[in-house]
């Protein structure tokens, strides 16, 4: 076990795209990469989380601005700091407990919880955008992560953007629908790469569009048994 590697200048000094901020330029000083870390952040662990993005920029500043760094920088466990995540996060700890991975959602399990939990966009968006530039300008703190988890073995990409742009990084044209319809990941090195649907509830109704709500549940719970399985 060990905690976030040192945040090289690198990444520090990373160019956001046009509507998005790097947010260790604007107050976060770290020590970890990822705001979501606090809930999930194992760099020493076999499983990376990717969702779309954090918190857009505009929150995270007010928030900054009344917690100040360690305080914005943490995932919404529910005290009020922050009015999106909860939900979804909920869900990732029933999703990885039915893993065998023990999460709580306050997190005080995270540095041994074999799981990092990062973001596709590094970056923060600035107003309702496409977190599609985001997501492609990250590649380089994709490389920086999977360097420093010696263990990895599975990437779990959290909703379409999320997946898309793992594969825009590989130069591969793999179609998320079809992956996480099909349970199968994509092979990369050492590690596997799969297509899950978003867990806030957005995500959860577009797994099976036409299908019933507890078809979708049970769909859920299958495509999760899959990363169990390849953890194991």
């Amino acid at each position: 076990m060990f905690k976030t590697p040192s945040i090289p200048d690198s990444v520090r000094r990373l160019k956001p795209p046009l509507d998005f901020v790097n947010p260790l330029q604007i107050g976060i000083d770290g020590p970890n990469l990822f705001g979501t870390e606090t809930l999930c952040g194992d760099w020493d662990g076999n499983l990376l989380l990717l969702a779309q993005d954090f918190a857009p920029a505009d929150e995270v500043r007010a928030v900054l601005k009344k917690h100040g760094s360690k305080g914005a920088w943490r995932h919404n466990d529910g005290d009020g700091r922050y009015g999106i995540g909860m939900i979804t996060n909920e869900n990732i700890c029933r999703h990885l407990g039915s893993i065998g991975r023990d999460i709580d959602l306050a997190g005080r399990k995270s540095v041994d919880s074999g799981v990092l939990y990062g973001n596709a966009s590094f970056f923060l968006k600035e107003g309702n955008v496409s977190p599609a530039k985001g997501v492609k300008a990250s590649a380089p703190v994709f490389e920086f992560v999977t360097k420093n988890m010696p263990n990895l073995r599975v990437v779990a990409c959290l909703g379409k953007p999320a997946f898309q742009g793992v594969m825009s990084w590989l130069g591969s044209s793999a179609d998320w629908r079809m992956h996480m319809n099909a349970r199968k990941p994509v092979r990369h090195g050492q590690f596997s790469i799969f297509a899950l649907a978003h867990p806030g509830q957005l995500g959860i109704n577009g797994r099976l569009p036409s299908a019933t709500y507890s078809e979708r549940q049970a769909a859920i719970k299958a495509d999760w048994e899959a990363i169990g399985k390849a953890l194991n």
